[in-house]
C-alpha cells in the first residue's frame, strides 16, 4: 500500500515537473523570440537614425545650394536690370536730336519735311530744309488705328535746333491743323521729344502720380523726365518707376 502511494506521488511529481519544464521551455522560446524582435527593432531604429542623419545632411546641402542659387539669381536679375537700363539709355540717347510731332492729318501726297517746316514756322522757329536729317511717319498704318494720324518722327542735324523747337512749342500749346492751313480739322498738334516706349510709359505714370498729389509741372528735357510741385520747388528727376515715390 505504501509502495503504491509512493509510486503515485512520484508519478504526479514527475508529471508536474514535465509540465513545468515544458512551460519553462515555452517561456525560453518566447523570450528568445521577443529578444530577436527587439534586436530587429533596434537594428531598424539604428538604420532609421542613419537614414535621418543622411537626410538631414542632404537637407543642409540643399539649403546651402538653394541659398547659393538664390544669390546667383539675384545677381543675374540685377545684371539683367542693369543691362535693360543701359539699353534703354542707349535707345533714348540716339533719339536726343529727334522730335515727335502728333496730330498732323495724313495725305497720300504729303511731304513730311514740308509739314515739319510749316509747324516750326508757325511756332516762330525758321529752319532750312537741310537742317532736317529726316522726317517720316512712324510704322505702317494699322487697320485698328486707321482713323488716327500717325506721328511724324523728325531728326535734326543739330540738337540745339531741336531744343529751340521744343522751347517754342511749349509756348504755343494750342496749335491746330486748321490754324496752320494743312487741313480743316481742329485737332491739336503736339511737338515733343522723341521718347522710347518705356520712357513714354514712365512719363504717363509721372503725370498720373503728379496729378494725384497736386504737382503742377511734369516735363522732359534732353529726353529725361522731371516733375516740380510748384514754381519755387526744385525739379525732381525721374529715371525709373522706383523714383515715383519721390512724388509725394
Amino acid at each position: 500500500m505504501q509502495a503504491m502511494l509512493e509510486a503515485t506521488i512520484k508519478n504526479t511529481i514527475t508529471d508536474q515537473l514535465k509540465t513545468i519544464h515544458n512551460q519553462c521551455t515555452g517561456f525560453t522560446e518566447s523570450i528568445a523570440y521577443v529578444s530577436t524582435q527587439y534586436e530587429d527593432l533596434r537594428n531598424q531604429i539604428v538604420d532609421l537614425k542613419k537614414l535621418l542623419g543622411s537626410t538631414s545632411s542632404e537637407l543642409k546641402c540643399l539649403k546651402v545650394e538653394n541659398k547659393t542659387l538664390k544669390g546667383d539669381l539675384s545677381a543675374c536679375m540685377t545684371r539683367v536690370k542693369a543691362l535693360e537700363d543701359e539699353n534703354m539709355k542707349q535707345q533714348q540717347w540716339v533719339r536726343l536730336q529727334n522730335l515727335e510731332i502728333t496730330g498732323i492729318p495724313e495725305d497720300k501726297n504729303e511731304s513730311t519735311s514740308e509739314l515739319v517746316l510749316k509747324v516750326t514756322k508757325h511756332i516762330g522757329v525758321n529752319i532750312e530744309p537741310y537742317e532736317l536729317e529726316f522726317a517720316h511717319r512712324v510704322q505702317p498704318r494699322r487697320a485698328e488705328s486707321a482713323a488716327r494720324a500717325r506721328s511724324i518722327i523728325v531728326r535734326l542735324r543739330e540738337r540745339v535746333v531741336k531744343d529751340r523747337i521744343i522751347a517754342a512749342a511749349r509756348k504755343h500749346r494750342a496749335i491746330t491743323a486748321k490754324d496752320m492751313g494743312i487741313g480743316s480739322e481742329s485737332n491739336k498738334i503736339y511737338v515733343n521729344e522723341h521718347l522710347t516706349k518705356d520712357s513714354k510709359m514712365l512719363l504717363n505714370s509721372c503725370k498720373q502720380k503728379a496729378k494725384e498729389v497736386n504737382y503742377k509741372y511734369t516735363w522732359t528735357k534732353n529726353c529725361r523726365i522731371y516733375v516740380r510741385k510748384n514754381e519755387t520747388s526744385p525739379a525732381i528727376p525721374i529715371n525709373s518707376s522706383a523714383d515715383l515715390i519721390k512724388i509725394a
